[in-house]
């Protein structure tokens, strides 16, 4: 059977994972992207490449009318188009909730016929675990995030709960790491100069997920019976801050010099980087939502639902997903 799934935000680094997983998995690949969207990373010629302009829902309309009018009409539909950084809060709710909003009117005025919608949110919607009891966070624990990006990802989770009249599932991973991914690559960087720095605590606790164990995820939800649920997505595993770094330290066989920035110094310099990000329009690379996640000691969430009811197994942890990644890295010249 010709199954074809559109993949909004394919040219970032999830986002271009799912495309490479989707044709290996038989998909008809359909690569939402906006006009000025990198696309080294979609470069198969057997995927369609579609530019989509999410903040009007007349254009989105148009351009879904566009694909049932020439034979593409998406079977499944991952919304994997946001954003995890900006200036402005209400940038935040903009992209990651508004343009969700938008999306599904479009789908719906269109009279979409998807068999499945998934969203991709955040652990970040979900909001940090107890600190004190060290208790992994469940997906039945009331959400409570603490910074804009997680909120404005559970806005999004509510406007297609409140106003999809199709089936959806909605993911909410964890910390994800692989190749060309860019924010846990500035650690990479300084670890493998010799500098090994820790905000806060070195003991945070936390989950993770590598890319591929994700994709894994994202096509095992598709393709179950289950509808309209929201999972909770990691490895399974307990990782510390201190454990993490270790393991990249192995795979690169670099020495490091240790320190631990303490909480008030990190939080003049969270106050220096709004400052510089006003000045120059720039956003700052520890802001307060950065700051809020750091902060917080208990990132660990419960799966067993995941491999309870969409039968997920990992294929890795830390110790064999990272040196795959620093392997690319390197590969590339991006270390050292």
């Amino acid at each position: 059977m010709d199954k074809k799934v559109l993949i909004t935000g394919a040219s970032g680094f999830i986002g271009s994972f799912l495309t490479e997983g989707a044709l290996k998995r038989g998909y008809r690949v359909i690569a939402g992207i906006r006009p000025t969207s990198n696309r080294q990373y979609l470069a198969d010629p057997r995927m369609h490449l579609l530019e989509m302009d999410f903040s009007s829902v007349e254009s989105l309309t148009t351009t879904l009318s566009g694909l049932q009018s020439t034979g593409l009409s998406p079977d499944f539909l991952i919304h994997n188009a946001g954003i995890t950084r900006a200036r402005r809060r209400e940038d935040f709710f903009h992209v990651n909730a508004e343009f969700t909003g938008n999306l599904v009117q479009a789908i719906e005025k269109c009279d979409l016929k998807l068999r499945k919608f998934l969203f991709m949110s955040s652990l970040a919607a979900s909001g940090p675990g107890n600190e004190q009891t060290q208790v992994p966070i469940r997906i039945t624990d009331p959400p409570s995030p603490v910074e804009n990006y997680g909120k404005s990802k559970l806005a999004a989770e509510q406007i297609i709960r409140e106003t999809a009249r199709f089936p959806w599932i909605i993911l909410r991973p964890t910390g994800v790491y692989g190749p060309h991914e860019k924010d846990y690559y500035n650690l990479y960087r300084m670890i493998s100069r010799g500098v090994e720095p820790y905000l806060i605590t070195p003991d945070q606790q936390m989950s993770l997920i590598y890319i591929e164990d994700l994709v894994k995820v994202v096509f095992l939800a598709l393709e179950s019976q289950i509808e309209n649920a929201v999972y909770l997505v990691s490895d399974g595993n307990t990782y510390s801050s201190r454990q993490f770094s270790t393991a990249v330290k192995s795979a690169l066989g670099a020495r490091t010099i240790s320190f631990t920035v303490p909480g008030l110094i990190a939080r003049m310099l969270v106050t220096f980087g709004e400052l510089q990000s006003r000045l120059f329009h720039a956003t700052p690379l520890l802001s307060k939502d950065k700051y809020a996640i750091i902060s917080r000691k208990n990132w660990l969430c419960d799966v067993s639902p995941l491999k309870d009811e969409l039968g997920f197994q990992p294929d890795f942890t830390i110790d064999s997903g990272l040196p795959v990644t620093l392997e690319w890295y390197r590969n590339n010249n991006l270390l050292k």
